[in-house]
């Protein structure tokens, strides 16, 4: 059973991460901002989290179309895709990235000039990362992999 609240605010809260890196914009009336949306996904299976996305973006005054623009990338369930994807994000100039799951290790290790949020689901570290503290030079973000949930899982898997 799926908790609808949960997945919900999860995708709230990711909306928000994402936009929080645009604040420094937010005083510059008319200036387009544009975002680069990468993930090694098929786009179907982000439509919510997409949504959730927009949606908090235009809460902070950002429109499609008017001083914003999405790039998507989507790797087709094909992680191999990553680095391509990348790269032309990066060609055509996009101010920031925003990544999550599987495209997260291999965004990590490409040096992009180009500001990067993530979210990752697996243990950053395990994944490549430093320290989650320190992930690498100009990225930053969360994981939900929290130590203090592992008493909380061991129930739910026992359950």
């Amino acid at each position: 059973m799926r908790n609808t609240g949960f997945n919900t605010k999860r995708r709230e809260f990711l909306a928000g991460l994402g936009c929080t890196s645009l604040l420094p914009l937010a005083g510059q009336a008319q200036q387009l901002a544009r975002i680069g949306w990468l993930t090694a996904q098929r786009a179907a299976s982000l439509t919510p989290y997409v949504e959730a996305f927009r949606s908090s973006l235009r809460e902070l005054g950002y429109e499609e179309g008017r001083n914003l623009a999405i790039e998507f990338r989507y790797g087709d369930d094909a992680v191999e895709h990553v680095p391509e994807l990348a790269a032309g994000l990066v060609k055509i100039s996009v101010d920031l990235i925003v990544t999550q799951g599987a495209a997260v290790p291999v965004v990590s290790k490409l040096n992009l000039p180009v500001p990067i949020v993530y979210l990752i689901n697996g243990d950053p570290v395990s994944a490549g990362f430093d320290s989650l503290a320190r992930p690498r030079g100009n990225m930053t973000g969360l994981s939900f992999m929290a130590a203090e949930f592992n008493g909380k899982r061991l129930e739910l898997l026992r359950e």
